[in-house]
């Protein structure tokens, strides 16, 4: 199966070589690579040009928030691919070899399977790794499942599709690409698939989306309300009522208060 790599990348240097090498030497050759570069200061594009079989694409910064920005570029990158599978890949983190083979046989031999996500290793910025706690929530009716990070998530390009013609212009400032595809696949679509395989290692503090969200800050309770927003929006689609929990509740008091 052909797979397309659509990498998002703003001022990445550090971690950029890596991220690039571990796609170019996966043991499978039928993909390619596109990379859309937001903008950034620093060497990026000089390093991204040093790799061949890279297609860059130079996407303006026109949205407020580095969410609405990432999704501008996996919008704008998927236009150009040709990959019957997409993977998605932040530039600070990095695909295991075998990532590719793993991941279309997958698809190959499940057909009914839409989107996919594999277990990360966390690997913080003094290399020591750690566990991605993965908990399987069974009431799609309370609230969004587990997120997982962007570069675990591949998806069959109809079905991604869909997903870009349905939620992808909905400006919810704060969420990030992961937390869509993964609830809309999840609480709507009811097809997502869990592998339980290690193929990605997941960067998790090098200055990321995630890390502008500290507990309890205005901007933290302001991420909380529109994800259960986006969860009733998804939800009405199916004539489902949400279960208004508790913590529903809390959120949209505190959201109000700042």
């Amino acid at each position: 199966m052909y797979c397309s790599i659509l990498i998002s990348n703003y001022n990445k240097e550090k971690y950029l070589k890596e991220c690039l090498s571990s796609c170019i030497n996966q043991d499978y050759t039928d993909f390619e690579i596109l990379i859309g570069d937001n903008g950034s200061q620093d060497k990026s594009i000089e390093i991204i040009n040093s790799f061949e079989n890279i297609k860059l694409f130079n996407i303006e910064r026109k949205f407020p928030t580095a969410e609405l920005n990432q999704i501008n570029i996996i919008k704008s990158l998927f236009q150009s691919s040709k990959g019957e599978i997409i993977l998605l890949l932040d530039s600070d983190d990095c695909f295991e070899k075998n990532k590719l083979k793993k991941i279309s046989k997958i698809f190959d031999e499940d057909k009914s399977k839409e989107c996919l996500c594999d277990l990360p290793q966390i690997i913080n910025d003094s290399k020591t790794a750690k566990k991605f706690n993965y908990t399987k929530n069974t009431n799609f009716k309370e609230r969004w499942p587990t997120i997982f990070p962007t570069s675990t998530i591949s998806i069959r390009r109809d079905s991604f599709s869909n997903f870009i013609n349905e939620e992808f212009e909905k400006e919810y400032s704060e969420l990030a690409i992961d937390f869509r595809l993964v609830t809309y696949f999840f609480n709507f679509k009811q097809n997502l698939s869990v592998t339980d395989q290690i193929l990605t290692r997941y960067l998790s503090n090098s200055g990321g989306n995630e890390n502008n969200y500290k507990k309890y800050t205005p901007r933290w309770w302001k991420r909380r309300s529109q994800s259960f927003d986006f969860l009733i929006e998804i939800l009405k689609k199916k004539n489902i009522d949400h279960d208004k929990t508790l913590d529903y509740r809390v959120t949209r008091f505190f959201n109000k208060i700042f």
